[in-house]
């Protein structure tokens, strides 16, 4: 196996494992978002809080804080919240109003896209759809 290979698989497992699962722990940290279709196309929209009213919020935690997402359906259309390049991942959303709730702990400080995983629903390199930043902080 090539250096280049062994170092991309490094760098994929370190990705994996910097966040935990956390589905049973009471959380510290808790956001709502609506996925669907607003003004401006797909999006995930904020409710409460200081994400309240704001597409496609940063989403802003601690190292160590104990995470909840509940992700709203807002449209009929599947949606999910994931966060790229790891394995987080919440169950998908496919009936309007249905929701989901997705708990993880934040366990490494940086900046992670968040994105909805169906097709045309985010182009992050595009500034375009449901996709916004999980940030981290020490």
């Amino acid at each position: 196996m090539s250096r280049a290979v062994k170092f991309l698989i490094a760098g994929l497992v370190a990705l994996t494992f910097a966040f935990g699962s956390a589905q049973d722990a009471e959380p510290t940290v808790s956001f709502t978002l609506v996925g669907g279709i607003g003004g401006s196309g797909f999006e995930f929209m904020g409710v409460g809080g200081d994400i309240d009213g704001i597409r496609n919020p940063d989403l802003n935690v601690k190292v160590g804080d104990v995470v909840e997402i509940i992700l709203i359906n807002g449209d009929g259309m599947t949606h999910d919240w994931v966060v790229q390049d790891t394995d987080l991942a919440s169950d998908k959303v496919s009936v309007k109003d249905e929701s989901v709730r997705f708990v993880f702990t934040a366990t490494e400080a940086g900046t992670f896209i968040y994105l909805c995983t169906e097709p045309g629903h985010a182009l992050p390199e595009f500034n375009v759809g449901m996709f916004g930043n999980l940030i981290v902080s020490e």
